[in-house]
């Protein structure tokens, strides 16, 4: 009896035992199992490059599973194909009796062979012998190494990511208690690779940012010079009418100061020369005028947006250009309107109205009238230079604004210089003031440019909602 219960005991002692190995021998592997995934984790963590991070999850899984093959193929949404992102492998394929090794970068149809059957399934796949699985014959090539395999798909909250593939020159390599452990990467990994790519889109996305920023900036910059350019060509297309009238007003001036110096010089009388310094004072600072007008026409500026008389402004231009205007035989009749103010920078504005004025002269080559008016509107003043030159071709009219459209120079087949560049800058002024310009032309009978301004506050009638 005593050696029955002895054996007993025995037995189930040598079960416990077992027992007790089984159970450490997979408490064992579980912390293994859980080290490795430590590992993956904290290599998702600190990794933010797609390449590296793949080839780093291979090289884990290929001294961790030691097969012959170790490859992950991401997904690409766009072209609807497998690439190949990172490989670890032993084995050389032979096809055709050459020698083929896979290479980063190689790409496979999406629906071909274990991998596009995985990525459809959304399943982890287990291919204990290769020749009996007919999924496995999309890939000829590998046909005559690999043996057995196991393919796990990447998913990234359910959408499909890519594949790892771990492949074996034997059949039934893989231990079937490893497949669990496996699947527990489809999730976590597949995540990762999703939020890594999503951050290679978002450094992809703020790179041609910064890009078109500086693109932009680049634009931006040399749409400065060409606005720069085209403004110091209208300027240059007032120069020779103002020149001649300037030079025509210092002769006046020059000529008016040496006779009262003239006068004081004879006479004795202090009263009668205190007259004579007086005047040669006003004409001197007349003189300081022209040139300070000179100088701001010519010269760069700050654009200052001012309350401006639309009425002294042109009046003072016309005073100017009256004298070339005459000896080109041109009659020139104002009709001013109500006292008009509106606000603008007054340079631009001059530049506009003198650019329409030496228009007109070069279109009246034989003389003619220009006649300068101004009305006021319900909250705009309207200024119109109307002359009898020789018109504009409808054909040129439609684009009249675009730059180097143009009857001059060599834009426009005549012998007058000219680029084309004055309207349009004459355009963009104005509407930048939030105006408005229009031209009507007709072919031997003159042509009418009409500009639009706001008025200014105190000029501006009131809406009807504001009298209610």
């Amino acid at each position: 009896m005593a050696s029955e219960k002895i054996k007993k005991l025995e037995k189930r002692i040598s079960s416990l035992s077992k027992t007790l190995s089984d159970l450490e021998n997979s408490y064992e592997e579980k912390v293994h199992e859980l080290s490795f995934l430590r590992k993956i984790g904290d290599l998702l963590i600190y990794v933010f490059d797609i390449h590296e991070a793949c080839q780093k999850i291979v090289d884990l899984l290929y001294d961790e599973m030691l097969p012959d093959n170790c490859s992950i193929l991401l997904l690409n949404h766009q072209k609807g194909e497998l690439e190949l992102f990172a490989v670890e492998s032993k084995t050389t394929f032979d096809i055709e009796n050459e020698s083929y090794i896979l290479e980063v970068g190689k790409k496979f149809k999406l629906g071909e062979g274990v991998a596009g059957w995985v990525l459809e399934q959304k399943q982890v796949v287990y291919i204990p012998d290769t020749s009996l699985d007919e999924r496995f014959i999309y890939f000829e090539e590998m046909r005559v190494e690999i043996q057995s395999l196991i393919c796990i798909p990447l998913l990234n909250q359910d959408k499909p990511e890519g594949v790892i593939n771990i492949s074996y020159c034997k059949k039934h390599a893989v231990p079937v208690e490893r497949i669990h452990f496996l699947n527990i990467l489809m999730n976590d990994v597949g995540l990762a690779i999703g939020n890594i790519r999503l951050f290679d889109e978002l450094k992809e996305t703020n790179r041609s940012l910064q890009e078109t920023n500086e693109n932009l900036r680049q634009t931006f910059t040399e749409l400065h010079k060409t606005q720069q350019y085209i403004f110091n060509s209208l300027k240059m297309s007032g120069i020779s009418v103002l020149a001649a009238g300037i030079a025509h007003e210092f002769n006046n001036i020059f000529a008016a100061i040496m006779g009262y110096s003239e006068l004081s010089l004879l006479s004795t009388d202090i009263e009668e020369n205190k007259k004579s310094f007086k005047a040669i004072f006003k004409l001197s600072n007349r003189a300081l005028q022209v040139i300070k007008k000179l100088l701001d026409f010519a010269g760069r500026h700050q654009i200052t947006k001012t309350k401006i008389n639309i009425h002294t402004e042109l009046q003072s231009i016309v005073n100017l250009v009256k004298s070339e205007l005459t000896k080109n035989c041109i009659e020139v009749k104002t009709s001013f309107g109500k006292t008009s103010y509106v606000v603008g920078d007054i340079n631009q504005i001059s530049q506009v109205f003198l650019h329409l004025i030496s228009n007109a002269r070069d279109s009246m080559e034989d003389g003619g009238t220009l006649s300068i008016s101004t009305r006021q509107t319900d909250n705009c003043v309207e200024i119109t230079f109307e002359d009898t030159g020789k018109g504009i071709e409808p054909s040129l009219l439609k684009n009249i604004f675009d730059p180097f459209v143009t009857t001059k120079g060599a834009f426009g087949g005549g012998e007058q210089p000219g680029l084309g560049l004055g309207l349009s800058a004459a355009y963009g002024i104005i509407k930048s003031h939030e105006g408005d310009i229009d031209i009507t032309s007709e072919v031997g009978s003159g042509t009418k440019v009409t500009v639009r301004l706001p008025l200014h506050k105190s000029n501006a009638k009131p809406s009807k909602k504001a009298n209610r």
